[in-house]
């Protein structure tokens, strides 16, 4: 297998083979590189198919992100039945996310037009006008004859309007993605707007049920407070008449318990000594008048 230079290719363009309504100076090195002719945005059924050299309208397109496109070349090939073709993509258009999809072979004996798929997979807008280089051809010697060579031409007419069916039945973006986002963002939008309505909502009636309940709230603490205060009254007043009147003094019980006490141990007695009696019974005396200032001091 060879594969063909670009002197071979102009040479075999001369002769109406390859690229017979070619552009000699689009051979170079050992490919040919083909513009567009018309492009047929996928997804889109009110769209008018651009065409890049005749008739009205842009003359270019704009392949944003996400998004898929059809282009039929503006040149048609004829391969030889000792030939074929590899279709490939173009590295000015790769390099910004433009990536051809349908990347094959063309097989002995084709006559006709050609088609890129592009998908977008980068994050730019990316035109395409008359002039980009969308793909290119390498061409290869066969060797040995091919028995059964393609056979069968499909009109310019009739290629561009199954083209055109076939983008109005795709979805815009590559596996839906593009949607796909554009649905998300949607159901997005929609969910926070929920969110808020329902929130402002909660907000309105917790500030109407407040309204409605807060007089009788109010009404209902102040009677609790007026119930404490009373209450807290009555124990207070109640427990200084319990302590006046119910309870007995408690430094009177302990000076009574202490005077028992002396007098269950302390005995004087008849026959002792005067001068000790004496001197015992002062100071017991001294003892019960430092109990009664000790009284006094305590509160």
């Amino acid at each position: 297998m060879t594969i063909l230079s670009d002197a071979k290719i102009r040479e075999y363009m001369r002769l109406g083979k390859l690229v017979p309504n070619g552009d000699a100076r689009q051979a170079q090195e050992c490919s040919y590189s083909f513009r567009p002719g018309r492009a047929f945005l996928a997804g889109d059924a009110n769209s008018q198919p651009v065409d890049f050299r005749y008739g009205v309208g842009p003359k270019h397109v704009v392949v944003d992100p996400g998004k898929m496109i059809w282009i039929r070349t503006r040149e048609h090939v004829k391969i030889p039945t000792n030939m074929v073709g590899f279709w490939w993509q173009t590295n000015s258009l790769s390099r910004r996310g433009l990536m051809l999809v349908n990347m094959s072979m063309v097989e002995p004996g084709y006559e006709g037009d050609l088609a890129c798929l592009f998908v977008n997979f980068g994050n730019q807008h990316i035109p395409i006008n008359g002039d980009t280089n969308i793909a290119k051809m390498v061409f290869v010697d066969i060797r040995g004859d091919v028995e059964n060579p393609f056979q069968g031409q499909t009109p310019r007419t009739q290629y561009d309007a199954s083209l055109h069916d076939l983008a109005v039945n795709q979805p815009s973006s590559f596996l839906q993605v593009g949607d796909l986002a554009t649905s998300l963002d949607k159901q997005k939008t929609e969910a926070i707007g929920e969110i808020q309505t329902a929130r402002q909502k909660a907000v309105a009636d917790a500030v109407a049920e407040f309204k409605q309940d807060a007089p009788k709230k109010i009404w209902g603490t102040y009677a609790w407070a007026a119930l404490a205060l009373l209450l807290l009254t009555a124990i207070t007043s109640g427990a200084n008449w319990a302590r006046d009147n119910l309870f007995p003094d408690s430094k009177k019980i302990a000076r009574a318990e202490a005077e028992a006490t002396l007098r269950e141990r302390v005995t004087i007695p008849a026959a002792a000594d005067s001068g000790e009696t004496a001197e015992l019974t002062k100071r017991i005396q001294e003892l019960n008048t430092r109990i009664a200032k000790l009284e006094k001091k305590e509160p």
